[in-house]
């Protein structure tokens, strides 16, 4: 029995990550609904694909397995490991692009 998410994320690779076209992502999927279901979810962000680039683009070391979610913008805070996946991997091209733009306050006011 794995002790925490890290641990069962290793043992998944070990089972599995050797099988051809198995990859980082079907490893990380495997772990993440097996430990979602012994209830092991984890508090590390792991940077698989589309992860990796989205984490690049916001300045972190994306040459890391993990990165721990205290790395993250204060905006992430809210959102749980997984979630953080999901949005480094979903806008990983605008993380990059900078803030969005604000509407022009100028002319709110007229009309």
């Amino acid at each position: 029995m794995s002790k925490d998410f890290e641990q069962l994320f290793g043992r998944v690779q070990e089972a599995i990550g050797s099988i051809r076209g198995i990859g980082d992502l079907a490893v990380y999927d495997a772990a993440l609904r097996i430990g979602a279901f012994l209830g092991k979810l984890r508090g590390r962000v792991y940077l698989e694909c589309g992860a990796c680039e989205g984490a690049r683009a916001l300045g972190l070391d994306a040459g890391k397995r993990s990165l721990p979610m205290d790395v993250f913008p204060v905006e992430f805070a809210q959102l749980k490991a997984w979630e953080v996946v999901d949005v480094l991997c979903i806008y990983a091209d605008e993380l990059g692009a900078g803030p969005a733009p604000q509407p022009d306050q100028s002319l709110a006011g007229s009309a």
